[in-house]
């Protein structure tokens, strides 16, 4: 890991989790239960994760969420970018479909 990555765990509660999954970018979230997330500054590139399934750590009001920082690469933002672009175009494909 680079100098200036970190990661850290943090309670917090469902709708704070809701609210920062529909801000963030390609907010994926699988069957059994893990979601992942991004969020992209200027300064940092931000990667958040939960695990609600029957192994994950949560209760009724709230959930861990795992998170990372790392400093802002050009080429990471792009790629988070089109991923999150061709994911929300997927999603939008089957809503109509």
């Amino acid at each position: 890991m680079a100098k200036n990555n970190f990661r850290y765990t943090k309670q917090v509660v469902w709708e704070k989790v809701y609210k920062s999954q529909e801000n963030g970018l390609f907010n994926e979230t699988t069957s059994n239960g893990l979601s992942y997330w991004f969020f992209v500054t200027d300064e940092y590139i931000w990667h958040l994760h939960t695990n609600s399934s029957d192994g994950g750590v949560w209760a009724t009001d709230w959930i861990l969420v795992e998170v990372s920082k790392s400093p802002f690469k050009q080429e990471m933002n792009t790629y988070i970018r089109s991923i999150s672009d061709l994911y929300l175009g997927i999603q939008g494909y089957e809503k109509q479909g």
